[in-house]
C-alpha cells in the first residue's frame, strides 16, 4: 500500500500478457530496476526508499505460461554459473542507482517470459506463471525480518518481464508486493465555540496503544487485491483485545479452515512508552482558531511514524487507545481509557491513477504507503470501546510510494 520513484527506464513489461518470441535464446540480458519500499514501526517513512535484497529467484515461461527449464551451468562456458549471475545482480541492486543488468546463459528458445520474485520466504509455485503468481504470501512474513533501518526492508517484491525475440533482452521492474500504513501525530482537538458535551472538555491524554484491526494474514505473491470476503482479523468491539499480550494470541476461524501456524500478530500494534512521544499543551489564550489544539503528541523525532505492513485489498481499520484527562465546567478533572477507531479513509487531493480528492480509498495497492501525518480528534469522538456508536472523525492521511497519496481517514 504504485508508480515508483527513481526509475530509469521503462520496463517492457509488469506481469502483462507476454509476447511469442522466436529464434535462439541462448543468452538472454535482463535489466533490472529496483522499486522504493521500505519500512520500519516507528521509524523513517517508507517514501522514497529501497528494499535490501536478501534472494532471488529467476524463472522462465512460454507463450502459455508454461514453465521452461533452464540449467544452471551450460556447456561452453565453465566460469558461468546461474545462481554466481543471480548474486551479482543483487549486490549491484543495493547500490548506485539501484538498476542491474542479468545476463542468463542457456535459455530455450521457448521462453518468452521471466518472472523474478526477490525476498521470498514462502514456497512458489513454478509449474506454471499462474500457479507463481497465485502462490500464497503471509503478513508475517513481510513484518518480521532482521532489519538495519527499516522492519519492511527486506518485504517480498516480484517483477514480469518479456523477452524481446530479436534481440533476447528484457526489462523487469521488481515493485514491492505489501502496501503499508505510517501514522504520525496525534491531537485533541478543542469543540466550537457552539458545541457541548456533557459538559466536558479535554485537558490532556497519553497514548496507550496503535492497534492494527480488520486486516489480511495472508495473500497472493502478485499483489492482487483480495476481495472483501477473504479472511480477515478481526477483533470487533471488545475492549480487552486491544492489548499487545492480546495480538500475541491472535486466533481465528474461516469457513472451518485451520488457523495459520503463526498466530502472533503482534507486529500489528504498539504500545508505546512515555519516552517514545512528546506531548505538548496548545495555547487557546488569545481566541481559538482552525489551527488551535488542546493537546499533542508527537515521536521523539518528527521525521518518524508508527507504520505496519499490509496486504493488499479492503483497508484495514486503526484502534487508537488513548488514556484521557477531562475537565468539568468546574475544573473537576477525571479520567478515562476511551477509543478512537478509524474505519474509513479518503483521498486529500487527487493522485492520477490512484484517487481522487474527498472520494473513499476503496483498496489498499501494492507499494503505496498510506500516511496519517495527523489523527485529530475531540471530545466528541471517543469511545468506551472500539466501534461503539457511529461518530465519524476525520484524519489527515497522505500516500508516498513507494507511490504518495494524500488521505483523509474517518473514524467509526
Amino acid at each position: 500500500m504504485l508508480g515508483l520513484a527513481g526509475l530509469a527506464f521503462t520496463a517492457c513489461s509488469n506481469e502483462e500478457d507476454a509476447v511469442p518470441g522466436t529464434g535462439d535464446k541462448d543468452k538472454v540480458m535482463i535489466t533490472l530496476s529496483l522499486g522504493k519500499a521500505e519500512t520500519r514501526s516507528l521509524g523513517e517513512t517508507a517514501a522514497g526508499k529501497y528494499n535490501t535484497l536478501t534472494d532471488m529467484k529467476v524463472e522462465f515461461y512460454n507463450a502459455q505460461g508454461v514453465y521452461v527449464e533452464v540449467p544452471e551451468q551450460v556447456e561452453d562456458d565453465d566460469t558461468y554459473n546461474k545462481s554466481g549471475a543471480i548474486e551479482a545482480a543483487i549486490e549491484a541492486l543495493k547500490s548506485g542507482t539501484h538498476q542491474a543488468n542479468l545476463s542468463i546463459k542457456g535459455v530455450p528458445a521457448s521462453a518468452t517470459q521471466i518472472y523474478i520474485v526477490a525476498n521470498s520466504v514462502s514456497s512458489i509455485g513454478t509449474s506454471s506463471l499462474n500457479d507463481a503468481r497465485k502462490s500464497k504470501i503471509y503478513l508475517s512474513d513481510q513484518q518480521k525480518s532482521n532489519f538495519t533501518v527499516f522492519s519492511g526492508e527486506q518485504s517480498t517484491l516480484t517483477g514480469l518481464g518479456t523477452i524481446n525475440p530479436t534481440t533476447n533482452e528484457a526489462n523487469v521492474e521488481l515493485k514491492p508486493v505489501p502496501s503499508r500504513i505510517e501514522m504520525q501525530n496525534v491531537t485533541a482537538m478543542p469543540l466550537a465555540d457552539n458545541e457541548t458535551w456533557g459538559g466536558s472538555e479535554i485537558k490532556s491524554f497519553k497514548v496507550e496503544g496503535f492497534f492494527i484491526n480488520n486486516f489480511y494474514p495472508e495473500g497472493i505473491l502478485d499483489g492482487t487485491p483480495l476481495p472483501s470476503t477473504a479472511k480477515r482479523v478481526d477483533n470487533g468491539s471488545i475492549a480487552a483485545n486491544y492489548t499487545k499480550t492480546k495480538y500475541q494470541e491472535i486466533f481465528y476461524q474461516y469457513e472451518n479452515e485451520p488457523a495459520p501456524s503463526n498466530k502472533d500478530f503482534s507486529f500489528m500494534c504498539d504500545e508505546p512508552a512515555d519516552d517514545d512521544l512528546t506531548y505538548s499543551e496548545g495555547d487557546l489564550t488569545d481566541g481559538e482558531t482552525s489551527n488551535d489544539y488542546i493537546y499533542k503528541a508527537v515521536p521523539k523525532v518528527s521525521t518518524k511514524n508508527w507504520g505496519y505492513q499490509l496486504l493488499p485489498g479492503v483497508p484495514p481499520h486503526i484502534v487508537v487507545k488513548l488514556n484521557v484527562t477531562y475537565v468539568d465546567n468546574q475544573g473537576a478533572e477525571t479520567q478515562a481509557d476511551k477509543y478512537l477507531t478509524i474505519t474509513k479513509y479518503k483521498f486529500q487531493s487527487t493522485v492520477p491513477n490512484v484517487g481522487t480528492a474527498n472520494e473513499y480509498v476503496q483498496e489498499v495497492l501494492r507499494g503505496h504507503v498510506y500516511t496519517i501525518k495527523d489523527i485529530n480528534f475531540d471530545v466528541k469522538d471517543l469511545t468506551d470501546v472500539p466501534y461503539e456508536g457511529t461518530k465519524t472523525v476525520e484524519a489527515r492521511v497522505e500516500v508516498s510510494a513507494w507511490v504518495g497519496v494524500p488521505v483523509i481517514p474517518e473514524f467509526n
